[in-house]
């Protein structure tokens, strides 16, 4: 996979990893970039160099994982304002990557660290629930723990307004189904 650098004239400079074969063309790399430093153009040399191994399959990993395959078909954005058609969204580079994961609130958790192990925990604790909750509920038992945790952790309810809004949407149901068969 090629690396690219692209330099500044006030000295800012980055190397871009692209995901491409080897022989296809350097169409998709551009010539130069908006410096984010001065805001002037950061041309790339000539050279390039060639990195060989798991980056290539690395950064095709990471597009399956993050980019829901809508957006890699059509993206929207509004840009000034305005809702613009931007294109398919594919991650290209090491940075983009960085990008997209800034821009969705994604943070990286090194594994054996503090934080990492604390996640591990409390997907086990998950996993114990679910698993407790499907062998007293079955499985609609288990989708209704998993439904329930999701709706309280993203709407931050407590148990009893989760309790309330379950119990009127389940009266709800109930009364839509008893008209629709009658």
């Amino acid at each position: 996979m090629p690396c690219y650098e692209h330099v500044c004239d006030c000295g800012w400079k980055t190397e871009d990893l692209y995901r491409r074969h080897h022989d296809a063309p350097d169409t998709d790399v551009p010539v130069a970039l908006e410096c984010p430093s001065c805001g002037g153009r950061a041309t790339r040399p000539v050279s390039k160099t060639y990195v060989n191994g798991p980056v290539f399959e690395g950064l095709e990993r990471f597009n399956n994982a993050l980019v829901p395959h809508k957006m890699r078909k059509e993206r929207v954005e509004v840009i000034d304002g305005e809702l613009c058609e931007v294109g398919p969204l594919e991650l290209k580079t090491a940075k983009d990557i960085e990008r997209f994961e800034e821009s969705q609130g994604l943070v990286r958790t090194e594994p054996g660290s503090d934080r990492w192990n604390q996640v591990i925990e409390a997907q086990k604790d998950d996993a114990s629930s679910i698993e407790a909750a499907v062998r007293t509920g079955g499985m609609d038992g288990g989708g209704d723990y998993i439904a329930k945790t999701e709706i309280q952790e993203s709407l931050g309810w407590g148990e009893t307004r989760y309790n309330t809004w379950k119990s009127q949407t389940d009266e709800a149901q109930r009364s839509y189904d008893a008209d629709a068969a009658g």
